[in-house]
C-alpha cells in the first residue's frame, strides 16, 4: 500500500502523526489538547445518535415534555459558541503556516471575534429562555 495498511482505517491518515495504527477521534482530539471539548461533542449527538440520554435530552427545546416538530432556534448557545471557537483554532493554526505580522493581526482579530461571537449566542439564547418562561 502506498499509505500504508493503518491508512485504510476511518482515521488512518493521523496514525503516522500519532504514532498510534488504529487512532480513534478522541486521540486526535488529544494530540491537539482540545478534548475538553468532547463533552459538547457528545451532547449535540443524543439526538441524532442512538442513545438513552437523546430520550431525556433536547438539543431544541427549553420545555420538557413537548415534542420538538420541526426546526427550533433554542439550544444554540453551546454548539454557536463551540463552532466560532473551532473555526478560530483551525484558521489560526493554519494560516500562521506562512507567519507575518498580518497573519499576527488577523490571528488576534479572530480570537476577539469568536469571543464577542460566543457572548452573542448566550445573549440570545438567554432572551429566547426570558421570552419563554414569561
Amino acid at each position: 500500500m502506498r499509505y500504508g495498511k493503518a491508512f485504510g482505517g476511518t482515521y488512518g491518515w493521523a496514525a503516522e502523526a500519532l504514532g498510534n495504527p488504529n487512532p480513534k477521534f478522541f486521540h486526535i482530539e488529544q494530540s491537539v489538547g482540545v478534548e475538553r471539548l468532547r463533552p459538547f461533542f457528545k451532547m449535540a449527538s443524543y439526538n441524532v445518535h442512538a442513545n438513552p440520554k437523546g430520550v431525556l435530552f433536547r438539543l431544541g427545546l427549553l420545555t420538557k415534555g413537548v415534542l420538538l416538530a420541526g426546526p427550533s432556534n433554542a439550544g444554540l448557545a453551546d454548539p454557536g459558541q463551540n463552532t466560532a471557537f473551532s473555526l478560530t483554532l483551525i484558521t489560526s493554526s493554519l494560516i500562521q503556516l506562512c507567519p507575518s505580522l498580518d497573519v499576527i493581526i488577523a490571528v488576534k482579530i479572530m480570537n476577539v471575534l469568536s469571543k464577542e461571537i460566543g457572548q452573542m449566542f448566550v445573549q440570545v439564547h438567554r432572551a429566547l429562555e426570558a421570552e419563554t418562561y414569561q
